[in-house]
């Protein structure tokens, strides 16, 4: 609130009358920015939803198998199970699996997505 960081919410705060700014701003989620105008004796409730900027891929693999986004290893998938978070956009998503042949592909996100994928032996 005016640039200070007042807590985290839910949360009740008294200000002096006059135009005020108000940030939020959450892990994976779009930051929210408005101006509130505050009466004197005025009580205000504002309840703010914040939009993802990230979404959860979840791969389902027909086996274990390292999991790279745009070049970057981001996990194993154990049992052919791996549950990532992600930037809205396009990635590249590539899958190593020893005795497999590696697969490339390029996907978009811009919400959750369920992703079942098999990798073809050698």
């Amino acid at each position: 609130m005016d640039g200070r960081l007042l807590g985290r919410a839910p949360l009740r705060v008294s200000l002096e009358a006059g135009l005020h700014e108000v940030r939020v701003v959450a892990p994976g989620h779009a930051e929210y920015r408005a101006q509130v105008e505050v009466r004197p004796g005025e009580s205000l409730r504002l309840y703010v939803e914040l939009v993802p900027v990230r979404g959860v891929l979840e791969l389902y693999l027909n086996v274990e198998a390292r999991v790279f986004l745009d070049g970057e290893e981001v996990g194993v998938a154990k049992g052919g199970y791996l549950r990532i978070e992600v930037p809205f956009g396009e990635h590249e998503l590539t899958l190593v699996a020893r005795g497999y042949r590696t697969l490339v592909q390029t996907v978009r996100v811009s919400g959750n997505q369920v992703l079942r994928l098999t990798l073809n032996p050698l």
